[in-house]
């Protein structure tokens, strides 16, 4: 049975861990992590962020997909900013990532969010995922990186 709730940190969180990993070393994203325990520390770190929120997606009690984010405050009122959103390699294309997020859209509508936003690689599965989806692409801003090795 396909389930789609909030996410329990102390329930959730190494099953999670694992599909991150599982998704993000794989094609299209090819993530390099030293080890299992330097992801873990990544998604903490967003765990440990004020106004954290997080969702799961399950099918018969196995986690098939996440989103890890948090909530903004911002002059037009809150956002919830998606830092990760994965859905189980084998089952994208499938709708869960669609359903994932109409989840997330309900419940940001239900707590009168003015936005849900993310980031993503271009030319990606996911930018094509997005934009189905409705989200929007800003003209008006620019991604900014400074390389300090």
């Amino acid at each position: 049975m396909r389930n789609y709730r909030m996410m329990d940190i102390e329930k959730d969180f190494e099953k999670t861990l694992d599909l991150f990993l599982e998704v993000f070393t794989a094609e299209p994203w090819n993530d390099k992590w030293e080890s299992r325990e330097h992801a873990k520390d990544y998604l903490m770190d967003f765990v440990n962020t004020p106004g954290f929120l997080g969702f799961i997606a399950e099918e018969d009690d196995k986690i098939i997909g996440a989103s890890f984010g948090h909530v903004t405050r911002f002059w037009i009122g809150k956002q919830y900013l998606i830092n990760e959103f994965f859905i189980s390699g084998n089952l994208q294309g499938k709708g869960y990532g669609t359903q994932l997020v109409d989840f997330i859209k309900q419940h940001c509508l239900k707590e009168n969010y003015k936005y849900i936003l993310l980031n993503t690689d271009r030319e990606t599965p996911a930018e094509f995922f997005y934009k189905k989806l409705g989200f929007e692409e800003r003209s008006d801003e620019i991604f900014f990186y400074l390389s300090i090795e």
